[in-house]
C-alpha cells in the first residue's frame, strides 16, 4: 500500500468465478480479485505482481511494456462521503507502480480510471493517464465506453520517452492478432506532465467506491510485445478449443491421431509430438495449453491439467 494513506494494504477479495474471453490466452484460468466498497472513504491499495526490482526497473528509452487483463465492470458507482450516497466519479482500479525507495506502489502511475455512464446505467467509461486524477469538473481529453456486465480484454502500452517520463494508452477488445492495432488506443491526458521514472510493479485499488460497486479482474499477463502480451506466438488464440481433447494422469487423450504441442502459460513450447489418440509424458503436475492438428487437418486447442 501506499505508505501516506491510512487506510493501507487492506486484501481486495479474491473471488473464485472465473472470467472468459474468446481466443485470450489466459480466458477461464485463475480466480479474479473483486474490487467492491471496502468501507465509507477507504481507500486500498494491493500490489499483485512485482516483476523487476528498483534498481532494474524499466526506464529505457524505447522500452514498451504491454499489461493484458479481463475486466468485468458490473457496478462502477463512486461514493459521495458528503451526502452519502453513489455517484458518478472517476476511480482508478488498476496501476502501474512507479520504482522508489519506500514501500510498494507509494508512487502510482498508469492509472486506469472507470466511470459508471451519468446519463446511462447501463455503461462505464474507461480511460487512463501517467498520474493525473479524472474528475466530473476535470474529466479525461478522451475515453471510450463498455457495456457494464460484460467481460472486456483490456490491454495497456506504456512506451518509456527516456526523460524520466513515458506515455500510456488502453484499448478494449482489440483484435487478437500478432499485429498490433494502429488505432483505437486511448490517452486521457496527452497533456499530463508527471513523470514516469521506472516500472516495476502492478497493482489493484479500491478507492471512494459506491455501496453497490462490483468490479472483477482476472487473467494478468505482462509483457514486452504485444504479441506476447495476448499469447499470439503460441498460435492458440487463431483456433477453436476442443472438448474431446482430455487428460487422465499424465496421459493426453484425442479422438484421432495428429500432432500435439504443450505450451506452459507464458506460452514457451515444452515439446511437440505425434500421437495416436492416447500420448503419455513426463509432464508435472499443473495446468498446461496443447494445440492439436488432426489428420485431417481440423486444427484445435485446449487446457488441461495433469494430475
Amino acid at each position: 500500500g501506499k505508505s501516506a494513506d491510512s487506510n493501507t494494504s487492506s486484501s481486495l477479495i479474491v473471488d473464485a468465478e472465473t472470467q472468459f474471453y474468446t481466443g485470450y490466452i489466459n480466458s477461464g484460468e485463475g480466480k479474479t480479485v473483486k474490487i467492491t466498497n471496502l468501507g465509507a472513504g477507504t481507500n486500498n491499495r494491493a500490489e499483485v505482481c512485482r516483476f523487476t526490482s528498483h534498481a532494474t526497473k524499466f526506464n529505457t528509452a524505447g522500452t514498451v511494456l504491454y499489461y493484458a487483463f479481463l475486466m468485468t465492470a458490473n457496478d462502477a458507482h463512486s461514493w459521495d462521503g458528503t451526502n452519502g450516497v453513489d455517484a458518478n466519479e472517476w476511480r482508478d482500479v488498476f496501476c502501474i507502480a512507479e520504482g522508489g525507495n519506500d514501500l510498494p506502489g507509494n508512487s502510482y502511475r498508469g492509472r486506469f480510471f472507470i466511470q459508471q455512464d451519468p446519463t446511462d446505467p447501463t455503461k462505464v467509461n474507461y480511460s487512463i493517464c501517467k498520474n493525473t486524477s479524472f474528475t466530473t469538473a476535470a474529466p479525461p481529453d478522451a475515453f471510450g465506453t463498455i457495456n457494464a456486465g460484460q467481460t472486456y480484454l483490456m490491454v495497456i502500452k506504456q512506451t518509456f520517452t527516456g526523460d524520466g517520463t513515458c506515455k500510456v494508452e488502453v484499448i478494449a477488445n482489440p483484435e487478437l492478432s500478432a499485429a498490433e492495432p494502429t488505432t483505437g488506443w486511448i490517452n486521457g491526458k496527452p497533456g499530463d506532465t508527471n513523470t514516469f521514472g521506472g516500472t516495476y510493479a502492478v497493482a489493484l485499488r479500491s478507492r471512494g467506491l459506491g455501496e453497490a460497486a462490483d468490479i472483477r479482474i482476472s487473467g494478468l499477463r505482462v509483457a514486452t510485445t504485444y504479441a506476447s502480451v495476448l499469447g499470439i506466438s503460441t498460435g492458440l488464440n487463431d483456433v477453436q478449443y476442443n472438448a474431446s481433447i482430455k487428460a487422465v494422469a499424465k496421459s493426453i487423450f484425442t479422438d484421432v491421431p495428429g500432432t500435439l504441442k504443450v505450451y506452459d502459460f507464458s506460452g514457451a513450447e515444452i515439446f511437440s509430438s505425434i500421437t495416436t489418440g492416447q500420448l503419455d509424458t513426463n509432464l508435472s503436475k499443473g495446468f498446461y495449453l496443447v494445440r492439436f492438428a488432426s489428420v485431417n487437418g481440423a486444427v484445435s486447442s485446449a487446457k488441461l491439467e495433469i494430475k
